[in-house]
């Protein structure tokens, strides 16, 4: 950390080598089994710095929620996330510039409701709800940028692609999603 003099304001340099670093952030994700909508949530991510150079290990835990209505259902998806992850930070002025290689789990929740669901229950239809889980793999890679604004306390963005595999609606889903966050993190 540099410090000022009166001319020049005290400036924070952002220390890659803080051993340990703790995230929340706003998390954001396309869904695997719906047509429309995005996955709006939250998360929690902590980061080990691996030497001197920048490097670390990291892990993460993410749960969004996501609804869509077609002409018969109410569906609602509930999607969490738990991951390891490893990259790299460089300094970049008052930030940091960061990439970042995850794999872990994804599960995902179907709670599905006929529309009229009052109305056909009340007249002894069945096939009025429809519940299911589905856990699979998640590969992802990200890059984000954050700024120190009071060391040690700093504001990232993240983005990038991710891939999982899941069971859902009683069929295999292969998906392609993208992924976003925006928070704020404390080195320690």
């Amino acid at each position: 950390m540099a410090e000022g003099s009166a001319e020049e304001p005290h400036v924070s340099v952002p220390d890659v080598t803080r051993a340990l670093a703790l995230e929340a952030f706003v998390w954001n994700t396309s869904p695997v089994a719906l047509c429309t909508g995005m996955v709006f949530g939250g998360g929690l991510g902590l980061r080990h710095a691996i030497g001197q150079g920048g490097l670390f290990l990291g892990g993460r835990a993410a749960f969004g929620s996501t609804s869509e209505a077609t002409a018969q259902w109410n569906l609602t998806h509930l999607h969490g996330v738990a991951a390891a992850s490893g990259g790299f930070e460089l300094r970049a002025g008052a930030g940091l510039l960061r990439g970042e290689l995850g794999v872990g789990a994804m599960g995902i929740r179907q709670i599905g409701r006929r529309q009229q669901y009052e109305r056909l229950k009340a007249t002894g239809i069945g096939d009025l709800e429809r519940d299911g889980w589905s856990f699979g793999p998640l590969v992802f890679l990200e890059l984000g940028a954050s700024v120190v604004f009071y060391e040690p306390w700093r504001v990232f963005v993240q983005l990038g692609p991710g891939f999982t595999v899941q069971q859902v609606s009683g069929s295999a889903a292969s998906r392609w999603i993208l992924q976003s966050g925006l928070g704020v993190g404390r080195a320690f």
